[in-house]
């Protein structure tokens, strides 16, 4: 169990739609428990670039408006970090695995298992929120030998609603 860790959301192709019509591309995420997350969120809304920067501590959660870039309290109902609990998510990608496969990728890593499988969509949504429910979702995930922790997760497939086909996300 981690007090704290980080993690990198990117994705290959497309983008997973939030909310107020903005694209995320990618998360960063700094989490130290039990409460304290920060979080910058990039991406886009129509033709323009979007940042957003949210830090939740004790409960309350401050967010940057993509308009004016001004630090606001955000009341949880509309946080991201409302639906957001990356620990679980990542705890359950791994605890979830359905018809896992020990994969060899030929390039001699040893210091990593490579297991490829599947997870419900569902296990998703405390990472990504919203989510269709009743698909599963291809995952490859690469871990560290010794530690067992979770190095990368690549998931391929539709999630939430709104996305295009074939869409590859990567958690590292």
């Amino acid at each position: 169990e981690l007090d704290s860790f980080q993690f990198l959301l990117t994705h290959q192709q497309g983008g997973t739609p939030l909310f107020a019509g903005i694209m995320m591309e990618e998360a960063k995420a700094e989490v130290v428990k039990p409460d304290s997350v920060k979080l910058t969120i990039t991406g886009s809304s129509g033709a323009f670039f979007v940042e957003l920067n949210v830090i939740a501590v004790g409960g309350v959660t401050y967010m940057t408006n993509p308009i004016t870039n001004q630090w606001e309290v955000v009341p949880i109902e509309v946080s991201p970090l409302g639906i957001f609990d990356p620990g679980e998510g990542i705890r359950d990608i791994m605890l979830k695995i359905k018809n896992p496969m020990l994969a060899d990728k030929g390039d001699g890593d040893e210091q990593y298992y490579l297991i490829q499988g599947t997870v419900g969509a569902e296990t998703l949504q405390p990472i990504l929120g919203v989510i269709t429910q009743g698909s599963d979702i291809e995952v490859n995930l690469k871990i560290e030998k010794v530690s067992r922790r979770l190095f990368e997760a690549v998931i391929k497939g539709q999630i939430t609603p709104g996305e295009q086909e074939g869409i590859i996300r990567v958690i590292e």
